[in-house]
């Protein structure tokens, strides 16, 4: 046989056993039972209890909020704002270990999550209303100041808090969002909106996918009015149709697990890549088709973790999760007395290596950063090596040796 001849013939080979994989993920796929939200929430004071925490609810800002602690009420206040999806659980390793150093640590479940007031209008979630949030929670805490500590949407928010209420935050701690991130074009504006842009972050986002590309920061703007909710799109729809795949396909380091596939693995990958994944379009699919289905999820999100976070989104849904996301454009029209401005508290950064988060900023974020937070120090960035995006339950321990010196190096910034 000529050496064309069997390249064809492998070629061939391999698309009929990508046809086959394909086949058999579909019906697989459709025999795997769901994992479902449960049908009565309940408010989860034994997962609390069991990670050494208090939880209650309280009123600020004229909403419910359902907040966990650690520590005295009498030391310094270190607020955790946690992002999507996730919850105040995601913070509880950090939890405790700063409250043994001395600090009253309380975690919200931000507005839209879990027990928190979750009101499905997307103007109840522009920036200046969600740092009102949290500075009348500071108060009810029977605190007048705070540390700040910010993950993803919550990075987003503890930046716009710091530079809306200095006087309430006196330092700022984030991580996986860097400050003056650009998730657009490089035409675009900064997050926050700290130099003079004409271009709306969304624009900036189509410029860069291009109009037709799925992109999940635009997918999440969607707004149609189906399902009879007005202000529902079809990536809230999506989530509640199929909560445990979006929990077991995102909550995982995807990068990790692709660089350390061999053999049988990697082939599989490859074969789920090629005949399965969705294509760049838009109208081929959402959100969870795009990630690879690699099974149970990692052990620092399976067990009380899974059904933590299930039980939480019982109770909120998602359409105020990715409400966030649509005043993209708001807060950038809000925010315009930003412009110039500098973060002047002391603040850190932390990222993992694998964060795919970190891949969609300007390849300038850390010059950037810096610049507009002349404050930061070299020895508070910190990058953790093989660190995915859901950094604080996949390496706690690095997370805590990052954010503890700082919070007590900081530590008289508030009493």
């Amino acid at each position: 046989m000529a050496p064309g001849d069997r390249t064809r013939q492998a070629t061939a080979a391999l698309a009929v056993a990508g046809v086959g994989a394909a086949a058999a993920y579909s019906i697989i796929k459709r025999l795997r039972p769901k994992a479902q939200l449960p049908s009565q929430p309940k408010l989860p004071l034994e997962f609390a209890a069991a990670n050494g925490l208090r939880l209650r609810i309280v009123r600020a800002n004229g909403i419910e909020i359902e907040v966990a602690e650690a520590g005295k009420p009498s030391d310094p206040l270190v607020l955790l704002v946690h992002g999507w999806p996730e919850g105040w659980g995601s913070w509880k390793h950090q939890m405790t270990y700063l409250a043994k150093l001395g600090f009253h640590v309380a975690a919200p479940s931000m507005r839209g999550y879990g027990f928190t007031s979750s009101p499905a209008d997307p103007k109840e979630y522009g920036i200046e209303t969600i740092c009102a949030d949290a500075v009348d929670l500071v108060k009810v805490l029977g605190h007048d100041v705070a540390h700040l500590v910010g993950h993803d949407w919550g990075a987003i928010c503890s930046w716009h808090f710091a530079l809306l209420r200095p006087d309430v935050f006196k330092t700022v701690f984030c991580m996986s969002v860097p400050l003056g991130s650009m998730f657009g074009s490089m035409s675009g504006p900064m997050v926050p909106r700290l130099a003079p842009c004409t271009l709306r972050p969304t624009d900036a986002m189509r410029e860069k996918c291009g109009p037709a590309n799925f992109y999940y920061l635009l997918y999440h703007n969607e707004v149609d009015g189906g399902g009879g909710r007005a202000f529902s799109g079809p990536a809230d729809r999506e989530y509640a149709s199929a909560p445990g795949e979006l929990h077991d396909r995102i909550l995982r380091n995807g990068i990790g697990e692709a660089r350390e596939a061999r053999g049988l693995s990697r082939c599989k990958r490859l074969l789920w890549k090629k005949f399965v994944a969705p294509s760049p379009l838009r109208s081929s699919g959402g959100m969870i088709g795009r990630q690879y289905p690699a099974g149970d999820p990692p052990e620092w999100a399976a067990g009380q973790d899974r059904e933590f976070w299930l039980n939480q989104y019982a109770k909120s849904g998602f359409i105020g999760g990715v409400n966030y996301y649509r005043n993209f454009d708001s807060n950038f029209d809000a925010t315009s007395k930003l412009e110039g401005a500098r973060v002047n508290q002391p603040s850190g950064f932390l990222y993992g290596s694998d964060d795919l988060v970190m891949r969609m900023v300007q390849p300038t974020w850390m010059e950037d950063m810096r610049a507009l937070a002349p404050m930061m120090e070299d020895a508070h960035v910190t990058c953790v090596p093989q660190g995915s995006h859901w950094i604080m339950l996949e390496k706690p321990d690095a997370v805590n040796a990052a954010l503890g010196p700082f919070l007590m190096a900081h530590r008289l910034l508030v009493s």
